[in-house]
């Protein structure tokens, strides 16, 4: 019991690994929302910032009529603000379109002369988007039909259970 003492006091006087995993993790955490706090700021200054020297809309040369990259930029400038304004007003936190910021990166990727096949790969996946929207959603409604004609067909053997016995059952015939 002796022993078992001392070890209960050692544990409590020395930190586990577990806690300091624990804070650095909270580091983390709290540095990943500054730096993604502020390349949020840095895109709405970025943002701001053209469309006060260019104008928004209203002549060809404003800056949402100017290039389809400026509407991705102001679309994800959009969803950001949302983002931001959704989880400091009602505290929801899962709720996010981050991924929708990485679609920024194609901007300089696609200007770069070497990738002028991914350009035209991406035009054409753009311009056929309706047919690929119809036959995915065919798609989707052939599979809901054979999950439910699966459901059906199956609807007995669905509330069975397996048990382990001890002997061997004889089989269904």
């Amino acid at each position: 019991e002796g022993t078992s003492t001392r070890r209960m006091a050692f544990e409590e006087q020395t930190p586990s690994r577990h806690l300091l995993s624990a804070d650095s993790t909270s580091i983390n955490s709290d540095l990943a929302t500054a730096f993604e706090a502020f390349g949020a700021s840095m895109m709405f200054f970025e943002i701001t910032t053209s469309c006060v020297a260019v104008g928004l809309i209203g002549h060809p040369t404003s800056f949402i009529n100017s290039s389809h990259f400026h509407k991705l930029d102001f679309l994800i400038l959009i969803l950001t603000i949302l983002e931001y304004f959704l989880l400091y007003t009602n505290g929801i936190s899962y709720f996010t379109f981050r991924a929708f910021r990485l679609l920024r990166l194609l901007k300089p990727l696609l200007s770069m002369a070497f990738f002028n096949d991914v350009k035209e790969i991406l035009e054409t996946l753009a311009q056929g988007a309706t047919q690929l929207f119809i036959i995915t959603s065919v798609m989707v409604l052939l599979l809901l039909a054979f999950c439910v004609m699966g459901m059906a067909m199956y609807q007995k053997s669905l509330s069975r259970r397996c048990v382990k016995l001890d002997f061997l059952a004889p089989t269904c015939s």
